[in-house]
């Protein structure tokens, strides 16, 4: 099944927005474009009974800010990992498929197939192999790139957000992190707690992987290498107003979510 297109994606955003961010009619708004059964094939994470309070105390503590500040959301920088493997399997939480047809396809995958870990970082050995990423390995990525990456920005108002990953939140990472970026660690254990199991509300969850996966296969890399050079190239070619787009999507998920509590945000 062919991922869709840029295009489908913004037909997508666009009949959201005119349909006042109603799943059940965009859906039928779309049924013209992309055929009557476009019903999503999509896994979500279950919410717990506390997710939806710290969901609810993350969505007010940003609509706090956003008022304060109409361009608050920008200031955020997200953070997720995601793998890549070679025979191209895409993570259910970030597919959706829009077809003529019910798809009642299966397709036997290998059990352990080559892949890389990717962060803009790729998590390795000296071999060149992924590896599982643990609080060491990704403190080595916070001293060694990830901070070096940010020397001479202006960062002081800038917040950075990671999920509750316990390789993330540690005390070394954490301690580290409190520095550079002073009470603005957004994270399990951090000064603005993130809410867990909400990634639909994460720009990286919700549209970068699964865009990615949609672009890095098209020419089927051979190699690793291959697989890592078309990661890369696709992440720089990446444009700014796409990016604006992304956060703007990222602050109507937020308006949506503040006036029905209770749910998970479907992928739009």
């Amino acid at each position: 099944m062919e991922s869709y297109s840029i295009e489908d994606r913004i037909k997508v955003i666009q009949e959201h927005y005119k349909n006042g961010a109603k799943i059940k009619n965009t859906f039928r708004a779309l049924r013209e474009h992309f055929g009557r059964n476009n019903r999503p094939n999509e896994t979500t994470i279950e919410l717990r009974g506390a997710d939806h309070f710290s969901r609810r105390t993350f969505s007010d503590w940003l609509l706090e800010h956003r008022q304060i500040d109409a361009n608050f959301s920008p200031k955020i920088m997200f953070s997720d990992e995601a793998h890549f493997t070679l025979n191209g399997t895409v993570n259910n939480q970030n597919c959706r498929i829009w077809a003529n047809e019910n798809p009642r396809e299966y397709q036997e995958q290998p059990m352990h197939p080559q892949k890389v870990h990717h962060r803009t970082f790729f998590f390795e050995n000296a071999a060149g192999d992924a590896v599982t990423v643990n609080s060491e390995r990704y403190h080595v990525m916070i001293e060694d790139y990830f901070l070096p990456q940010l020397e001479g920005m202006d960062m002081d108002d800038v917040y950075f957000q990671q999920d509750g990953a316990t390789c993330h939140t540690t005390n070394v990472n954490i301690h580290r992190l409190q520095p550079f970026f002073g009470d603005r660690v957004i994270s399990r254990r951090g000064n603005v707690p993130w809410p867990p199991r909400s990634c639909d509300l994460t720009p990286l969850d919700f549209f970068l992987w699964g865009y990615l996966k949609s672009k890095v296969y098209v020419n089927k890399p051979a190699t690793l290498q291959e697989l890592k050079s078309n990661i890369i190239a696709e992440i720089n070619a990446i444009e700014p107003t796409m990016l604006q787009n992304v956060i703007e999507n990222f602050d109507h998920r937020m308006d949506s979510y503040s006036l029905n509590r209770n749910y998970q945000i479907s992928n739009i």
